[in-house]
């Protein structure tokens, strides 16, 4: 009998795995990718407050969109369309209601560059592979840092840590966390980073990012299983989400009660708590908008929402009936300003431009749910997850600003990435490097 001599795999656990066919353009990608990050929240006023990021990303979402060897995924073209029904919505909403051309360009512009940013972000982690991803986010939390001290927001000079640098050190801070939870295959250190970091950002008065945070390294933590290909079901992963939600929000009120964050954090719950829940009284334009589309959902309030009186009285008597606190600054931004505020993108977009927003908003979220599944499947790490997840916040809950724009347009780049990588098939799997290789066929490691 003739025995069959089967050579020996070792396997390495310090060598990456490398693609046998690396695209040469793939630095010259990163170096760019790192570029744009650096220079997102670097603003300058070109008839409007855009970075310098964004401008860099408009031409590369035009090459994108026209160039023949550059083609854009399936949900790069789609955007692009629910975008230019938005944008035809909303000039339609501003004239009827009275809005001049210069406030129906400024909101043209805003769900223009938006979307012209995130192609142009899934354009460089497309075509690189998505080796730009880790330079774009160590840019961009660098850019964050520039940014806050060359063209800072009035919000930021207030708050550095909520509006300002708290979003670059949380990014930074898990890409490290990231290491240690892969390459090292250390998961107690890298959970007591993950939540250290979450304590930092509520003591500090930042709670929604204090629960991204820590929700960012659950996810991988519970469903993750290192070195091996998941494919976790989505309603697994949306039930972890959900309960970690709930449980972190459970957890914060009732050390927030106890005193445990001071008697500044203890009277603030106290003043948003009330019969809807904390989200209402954290954020009190979410009704007010809910009331505006109600009260015209064809057409919206054109692009700077001027809402009647009458239409936002019912939204006060309904907060003030269940309980929740109005500050004199609440009163006069709610009630007497001219303008109702948009914070919310989703909302925003529905009081602005009506029914025409419906499928711009069913792409951004179902884009940011493929993020979300693509991230944990791929293992693009702590930091993309939190990144993914803060694009999806705010799209519900955050207005769509000069230093929201760029972080709901990472978020919507990772979903489109992902996407182009799941749609081209074949059993691929991300290393510990970050670098995509094709898993090996069974018949060849037997």
């Amino acid at each position: 009998m003739t025995s069959t001599h089967v050579p020996r795999i070792e396997k390495s656990t310090n060598a990456p795995i490398i693609e046998e066919h690396r695209p040469t353009h793939s630095r010259l990608i990163s170096v760019l990718g790192f570029t744009v990050g650096i220079t997102a929240f670097v603003f300058v006023n070109v008839g409007g407050r855009l970075s310098i990021g964004e401008i860099l990303c408009v031409p590369i979402a035009f090459v994108t969109i026209f160039s023949f060897g550059l083609r854009p995924t399936k949900y790069g073209l789609l955007l692009v369309a629910v975008t230019s029904l938005m944008v035809v919505g909303l000039t339609i909403s501003s004239l009827s209601n009275g809005n001049s051309l210069a406030e129906a360009q400024a909101g043209i512009a805003n769900y223009s560059v938006l979307a012209l940013s995130a192609i142009g972000v899934a354009s460089l982690l497309i075509y690189s592979k998505g080796r730009a991803l880790t330079s774009l986010l160590l840019g961009a939390a660098l850019g964050q840092i520039a940014g806050f001290y060359t063209s800072p927001t009035a919000e930021a000079v207030i708050d550095p840590w909520k509006f300002a640098i708290g979003w670059a050190v949380n990014v930074v801070v898990l890409i490290a966390a990231w290491q240690v939870f892969r390459r090292f295959r250390r998961r107690l250190p890298a959970a007591g980073i993950v939540l250290s970091l979450a304590a930092l950002n509520v003591a500090l008065g930042s709670r929604s990012a204090g629960v991204l945070v820590a929700l960012s390294a659950i996810v991988f933590l519970l469903l993750g299983r290192t070195g091996t290909r998941r494919d976790r079901s989505f309603i697994a992963l949306a039930a972890v989400i959900a309960v970690a939600l709930f449980g972190a929000t459970a957890l914060y009120e009732a050390a927030a009660e106890n005193g445990y964050f001071g008697a500044y954090a203890a009277q603030k719950l106290a003043d948003q708590s009330g019969e809807y829940g904390l989200i209402f009284g954290a954020r009190k334009e979410l009704l007010f908008l809910i009331f505006a589309f109600v009260a015209s959902p064809l057409i919206g309030w054109g692009a700077v929402a001027r809402v009647p009186y009458d239409v936002r009285l019912p939204a006060y008597d309904s907060l003030a009936g269940g309980g929740y606190f109005f500050s004199t600054s609440d009163v006069d931004r709610l009630m007497l300003v001219d303008r109702l505020p948009l914070h919310s993108v989703a909302l925003g977009a529905f009081v602005q431009a009506g029914i025409f927003a419906l499928p711009l908003v069913l792409v951004l979220v179902a884009l940011c749910v493929i993020a979300v599944r693509g991230t944990v499947r791929n293992d693009l790490g702590f930091a993309t997850m939190l990144v993914v997840l803060g694009g999806f916040m705010h799209i519900l809950i955050s207005p769509l600003g000069d230093t929201t724009r760029i972080q709901v347009a990472l978020a919507l780049a990772v979903g489109m990435y992902v996407f182009s990588m799941d749609r081209k098939g074949g059993n691929r799997e991300r290393t510990r490097t970050g670098i995509i290789t094709p898993m090996p066929s069974r018949s060849s490691t037997r």
